[in-house]
Order: structure tokens, then C-alpha cells, then sequence
């Protein structure tokens, strides 16, 4: 079964018909169509349709005889003017014949990257103004140093969303310096705060000054990895305010590992953010919180009742400290997850990059003073590198849950390869993998998601006969299988066979990833300077799409994207996709 079925998209047939991108063989072939001449007739055919339809149902009233000739001449009058709207409509460019949704979609895709361009197309037409106001002003940066030079004009006040505040004072007026104060009341699309390396930090009267614009909800701070600020000063009155934030956002910028050409040693982060007083203050409200894991207050936070927290993330930032947060605070943690009853996503995107003994990473220790039959009701998703089988927090996941993310973070083929400087971390069998998934309820009919990472062994082919019976509604599943030692590529094709078999019965799946490890494609590190392996470029993107074609033979109509990720053949990690 070919990889592309069904019709074109509407998005599709435009490019098409203005000649960026020829028409695709497999969908002609798939939609019986032999050309762009034969699409363009079809479409013609289609508009004499329409205007036969639009004629066809006038009609007079029978008691008036001298007007009995009128439907002909409404109607001819009606196909003229479709005609003439026609040629209007041919005589537009490409980009003028897009609605305004996709020109928005469009144009929001390319700011980033083309910022003056599109500003200076903001010029040329009314309309096009109109589209382009809403992502041009959607940002608004406000230098500290110059507040007096940095006020938003009026005309872009309805379409802020982001305030940006960057910089150092140089008065002691602060923010009253410039006209915020005034401007904030009227920013009625304001969103979200965000503090870039603000000197000396951000203090309490800093978020009470913001608090004044009616819709704000997100606070984003961001340092770099040397700020060393003391603790945040709350009021003795702080209970008596009300502040609106809901979600608070703490990034520390990645410590610098180069001296020149250099690698070195990154300085360790700071144990503690300085923020955490304010975190704690905000227990109550808070619904989303991010922090580097290294400063993750767990102890502190074990302690309070989050009862609106739906979003908790701590990501890695230090080689050495976010791993010891977790091996030593596992039972803070796990009381933690008791006082979260809303907890919908729990992200630790750690990266088990350390010089620690601790190998995988566990959450809900055995054995803890905690009701066992406590569900974590409201959990979606989960995303944890290295698990550990031994782990107990699987057994209070929900039978709602719909992503499962078990990955090795960063990728185990690094250590394969030769990566010898930190502990290396231990990647769970295909047999462990499958008693962590029985610890969830039997049947998972809500998950769409799953990404697991494991070493095969004796119970592979349980694992996956396992993942199609427990997880019937899959839409995405991304697995990364290492390799047993001595299996060579016919090895691995017939395991991509009985793969292909068992998640044949998954009629959701759309989208589906894999890492194979396969021996030619061992990953190298930086100071290996071997010859790549035995297979030239096209012979092995031949060979993966020989493993494509296995997956789409068997999977069901559904299926529209197969990946599989190359480790080192293309000198360095890449995803080979097929639709």
C-alpha cells in the first residue's frame, strides 16, 4: 500500500495550480489523474458545474406573463457576472487569492525569520496591513535603560501579547521612568510578563506594577547561569494581595562548555532559585511551573497543597546537580504528587548527563508510607528518561492517561559509541519495559501516544503483541530498539516484520518513529574518524525505505508518516521521513 492516499488538500491543489511544486506522481496516480492539463480541466468542469447550479434555481412568478422571459435574462446576467469575478480572480496574484486565515498562518510561520520583509509588506495594501498588525505588534520589547525611548505606540497597544523587559535601570524611578504605568491598564491582549536578564533581579513591587494590566496570567523569567540574587522579599501584607499570575517560567541560559575550541568543565548553576519564595507564595494559584531540576525546591514544595497546578516541568541545565535532586528528594516527590490532585503533565526533561552513581531514575520508591491505591486521576501525560522497572509510580498512572514518554535522554547510542566521561546510565530490557506497562490499568483506551526505548531481548515480540492489545487507539508510537549483540541487518528486518504484524491492528495510527541500531549506522563520537560504513548515501536511504515500505504494507489506511531515525550515517543524528 503506497504511503500517499486520499485527495489533495485545498492548500495543495494552490500550490499546485501557481507552479511552486509539481503535481505529486503518487496522489495523480492515487486520484486518477494523469497531469496538471487534466487537474486543470477537471477544475474548469467544476466551475461550469457551479454556475449551472446558481442558474438552475431562479425561477418568476406564473401569474405574470411579460416577465415569463426574465429567468433567462437574470440567469445569463448571473453567468456573465461569475465570468467577469472569474477573470478578476485570475488577473490576482497567488498570494492575493489566499483567505486571510492562511495568509495569517502564513505570515506568522515566517516573522521570525523575516521580520522586515514582512513589515514592509504590511505597506503595500490595507489588507495586507491588516493581516501582518496582529504578529508585528504581537511582541513588544521595552529596553529598561531607555524606558523613555521604548513605550509601544497606541496603535499597538489591542495587539500586545508579550512584553519582553530587558536590560538595567539607570534612574531610581524604575518603571515609572517611561509611561507604563498609564499604557499597562489598556494592554486588554497582554499575556505574558518576561524578564530577561534584569539586574540586580525581579522583586516583589516589579510584579506588582505588572499586575496592573487586566488579562495577564504568565511570568517568564530568564538568567544567565551565573546570577547569584538574593532570595526574594515578600511584604509582611503579601497575603493581602491578589496577584494574577498562573504560570511561572524559570530559565537559566545553558553554562558555557567551550574556552575558545576548547571543551571544559561547565560551572555548575545555582542550587537554589532565588525565585522559590515567591514559587512557594504562589502555591494556591499556580498552574503551570517550569524550573531548572537542579533548583527544584521538592522538600519546600512536598510540604504545600498545589491544588490548581495542572503543568509541572523541571528541566536540565547542570551535568551534575539535577540528577542528585531527584536520587535524593524520590520520596519528597512522591508525597509531592499526593498534594497535586489536577496534575495533568509531568515533564522531567533531565538529561542524564553525570558523574553520579545513579543510573536510572526513579520516582515512587517501594515501600513509601502512601495509600496504595492513590490514582493520580487527572494525569495526561508523562515524560521520564532511564525509568526504573522497579518504580511504583506507574501503578497510580490512570487509564485516561494519553501520553507515555519513556526515553533515553541523551540517546544511548552515545555510550555505544564511546562516551566515557559520565556514568552511564542503564536503558531497561524489552522484559522490563513490559512489567512497567502492565503496572498500568489493562487497558489504555485513551492513550494516543507512546515513545519507549529499550534493549531487545527474549520478550521483544511480547512487547509488542503487549502495546497493540493494551493501547488500541495509538496514533503515534516511536520506538527505539537497541540491538542484542550480534544481530546484523536481516536480523533486524524480520523484527521490523513482526513490528509491522502487530501494530497492523492499530487502525489510529497516523504517525509512526523508529530507531532500529542498525550496525552500519553506529553512532561515532566527535574524535572517531572512521570511514562511514559499508552502504553509499542511496543505498542506504534505499534500505530504510525498503523498512518503510514494510511498515505501510501492513498498517491501515490511516498511517500517513513513517520516520526512521539515522544516529551518525549523515554525520550526526537525522530523521529520514516517508509519507
Amino acid at each position: 500500500m503506497p504511503l500517499a492516499r486520499g485527495c489533495m488538500s485545498q492548500r495543495a491543489c494552490v500550490r499546485v495550480f501557481e507552479g511552486r511544486v509539481p503535481f505529486p506522481a503518487s496522489l495523480a496516480q492515487a486520484n486518477g489523474i494523469d497531469s496538471y492539463v487534466d487537474i486543470t480541466t477537471r477544475v474548469l468542469a467544476l466551475a461550469r458545474h457551479a454556475i449551472r447550479r446558481a442558474t438552475k434555481g431562479i425561477h418568476t412568478d406564473s401569474n405574470l406573463a411579460p416577465r415569463a422571459r426574465e429567468p433567462q435574462f437574470i440567469g445569463s446576467a448571473s453567468v456573465l457576472s461569475l465570468a467577469m469575478v472569474a477573470d478578476a480572480q485570475e488577473s490576482l496574484s497567488g498570494i492575493e487569492r489566499l483567505n486571510d486565515d492562511v495568509l495569517m498562518i502564513i505570515i506568522r510561520f515566517l516573522y521570525n525569520q523575516h521580520r522586515r520583509d514582512i513589515k514592509n509588506l504590511s505597506l503595500t495594501c490595507k489588507r495586507l496591513r491588516s493581516i501582518c498588525i496582529p504578529t508585528v505588534f504581537e511582541k513588544a520589547n521595552i529596553n529598561c535603560a531607555a524606558l523613555w525611548d521604548s513605550d509601544p505606540p497606541p496603535a499597538a497597544w489591542r495587539y500586545i501579547k508579550t512584553m519582553n523587559f530587558y536590560g538595567s535601570f539607570t534612574t531610581s524611578m524604575g518603571f515609572d521612568a517611561a509611561n507604563l504605568r498609564y499604557i499597562l491598564p489598556h494592554l486588554v491582549a497582554l499575556r505574558k510578563i518576561r524578564f530577561e536578564s534584569i539586574d540586580q533581579g525581579v522583586g516583589w513591587y516589579d510584579l506588582l506594577f505588572m499586575a496592573a494590566a487586566p488579562n495577564v496570567h504568565a511570568l517568564e523569567i530568564e538568567e544567565p547561569s551565573s546570577t547569584q540574587e538574593d532570595d526574594f522579599s515578600l511584604p509582611e501584607d503579601a497575603s493581602s494581595f491578589s496577584l494574577p499570575f498562573t504560570e511561572i517560567v524559570y530559565v537559566v541560559h545553558e553554562p558555557s562548555r567551550y574556552q575558545g575550541r576548547m571543551i571544559i568543565e561547565p560551572d555548575p548553576i545555582a542550587r537554589r532559585c532565588y525565585m522559590t519564595p515567591f514559587i512557594l507564595f504562589m502555591h494556591q494559584t499556580l498552574e503551570i511551573l517550569c524550573l531548572p531540576a537542579a533548583m527544584a525546591p521538592l522538600p519546600e514544595m512536598a510540604t504545600l497543597d498545589w491544588p490548581r497546578l495542572r503543568e509541572l516541568k523541571f528541566y536540565s541545565q547542570s551535568y551534575k546537580d539535577e540528577v542528585h535532586m531527584i536520587a535524593n528528594y524520590n520520596k519528597d516527590f512522591a508525597r509531592l504528587c499526593t498534594k497535586m490532585p489536577r496534575i495533568r503533565n509531568l515533564d522531567l526533561c533531565i538529561y542524564l548527563f553525570h558523574e553520579e552513581p545513579v543510573s536510572q531514575i526513579t520516582l515512587w520508591p517501594p515501600g513509601l508510607p502512601l495509600p496504595e491505591t492513590l490514582v493520580l486521576e487527572s494525569m495526561e501525560k508523562v515524560l521520564l528518561p532511564y525509568p526504573d522497572p522497579d518504580d511504583t509510580f506507574y501503578k497510580h498512572l490512570p487509564s485516561t492517561l494519553r501520553e507515555l514518554h519513556l526515553v533515553d535522554r541523551p540517546r544511548y547510542y552515545r555510550w555505544d559509541g564511546g562516551l566515557t566521561r559520565f556514568t552511564k546510565p542503564t536503558l531497561i530490557t524489552a522484559t522490563e519495559l513490559l512489567r512497567i506497562l502492565k503496572q498500568l490499568p489493562a487497558r489504555c483506551i485513551f492513550m494516543e501516544q507512546l515513545e519507549v526505548a529499550f534493549r531487545a531481548d527474549g520478550q521483544e515480540l511480547a512487547l509488542y503483541d503487549y502495546i497493540a492489545a493494551a493501547f488500541p487507539n495509538l496514533r503515534v508510537l516511536q520506538l527505539h530498539r537497541y540491538r542484542i549483540s550480534g544481530e546484523m541487518e536481516s536480523d533486524i528486518e524480520l523484527t521490523l516484520e513482526s513490528i509491522a504484524r502487530d501494530v497492523s491492528s492499530l487502525r489510529s495510527l497516523r504517525h509512526f518513529r523508529a530507531y532500529l541500531n542498525i550496525p552500519s549506522d553506529d553512532y561515532k563520537s566527535q574524535d572517531t574518524h572512521e570511514q562511514k560504513a559499508r552502504y553509499t548515501e542511496e543505498e542506504f536511504k534505499a534500505l530504510h525505505h525498503h523498512y518503510a515500505m514494510i511498515i505501510a504494507q501492513h498498517c491501515s489506511p490511516a498511517l500517513q508518516i513513517v520516520e526512521f531515525l539515522s544516529a551518525w550515517f549523515h554525520g550526526s543524528h537525522y530523521w529520514l521521513r516517508w509519507h
